[in-house]
């Protein structure tokens, strides 16, 4: 099973831009689709560890690979 829901705010140039994200699959599989510029590189990114979330988890194979309510990073 993998589950993720998180938030993440880009500010710049006097704009910020919102990406609220949630899922969740029993199957393990999970397909991200949308126009450009909907934030699918984004979500991306945060799951990676790239980009830091506002807040949120990632849940995969009984595991939390990061918890901003757990206080727990993808790199720990």
């Amino acid at each position: 099973m993998i589950e993720f829901a998180f938030s993440h705010t880009i500010r710049g140039a006097g704009r910020s831009f919102s990406l609220n994200v949630e899922a969740k699959s029993d199957s393990g599989l999970l397909l991200l689709t949308g126009p450009s510029g909907s934030g699918k590189t984004t979500t991306l990114q945060c799951l990676a560890g790239i980009q830091k979330v506002d807040r949120g988890h990632l849940f995969l194979k009984g595991k939390y690979w990061f918890s901003t309510g757990r206080n727990k990073s993808i790199r720990d």
